[in-house]
């Protein structure tokens, strides 16, 4: 009876220290596990901060990437607006004859507004004495002409006389309608020929064309 108490005894003793070697095994592999884990997460102080060397490129590398880039670049949208005219050139001025609405002279376009008669000083019908009684004097007639700057867009209108001076040009007042503007230039010629030659630019300038 006594040895097999003691048997019983020394059977639960057996599973007793099993059961406490098991637990110690399981605590050291989970002591082993969390030590491993806070040695990965933790960071590298040994880690290396010196400066990076960046590429160096050549001056063709350079090029090549700028002009791949250029392929990305938006376009320039064209310009729609309206160029300013600025009105004929020299040779182009030259030309100009015949019946016109607007004469260009440099950077003075003329246009004819109005023929009108006016008095020589303007007050009034002039008389004079001659003989035995009082004699008019006939009205002078005149053009208004409107003379603008086409670069600046200057304008006013200015009256001339008849057979008077119109920027560098003879006026001859031809009806209430139009006037002749004339002028005498040097025809080119070849150097053989020692002449010198001259032709007239005439424009006739009207209300309407």
């Amino acid at each position: 009876m006594f040895t097999f108490i003691i048997d019983i005894y020394q059977s639960k003793l057996a599973i007793v220290m099993s059961i406490l070697a098991l637990l110690w095994a399981v605590d050291d592999a989970n002591e082993r596990f969390n030590r491993d884990e806070l040695t990965a997460n933790k960071p590298n102080v040994n880690m290396d901060l010196s400066t990076l060397a960046l590429p160096q490129l050549t001056l063709n590398q350079f090029n090549e990437i700028t002009n791949q880039y250029k392929k990305y670049q938006p376009q320039k949208k064209a310009d729609n607006k309206p160029k300013i005219n600025k009105g004929l050139s020299i040779e182009e001025q030259a030309k100009q004859q015949g019946k016109l609405s607007s004469l260009q002279i440099g950077d003075i376009q003329l246009t004819l507004k109005a023929v009108i008669k006016s008095d020589t000083d303007g007050v009034g019908d002039q008389t004079t004495n001659k003989g035995e009684g009082l004699i008019k004097q006939p009205k002078v007639l005149q053009a208004l002409i409107l003379v603008v700057n086409i670069i600046t867009n200057e304008n006013s209108i200015k009256k001339f006389s008849d057979m008077s001076q119109v920027f560098g040009y003879d006026m001859k007042i031809d009806s209430h309608r139009q006037i002749t503007l004339s002028k005498k230039k040097k025809k080119e010629t070849p150097q053989s020929i020692k002449e010198d030659t001259e032709q007239e630019q005439q424009i006739i300038l009207t209300l309407y064309k």
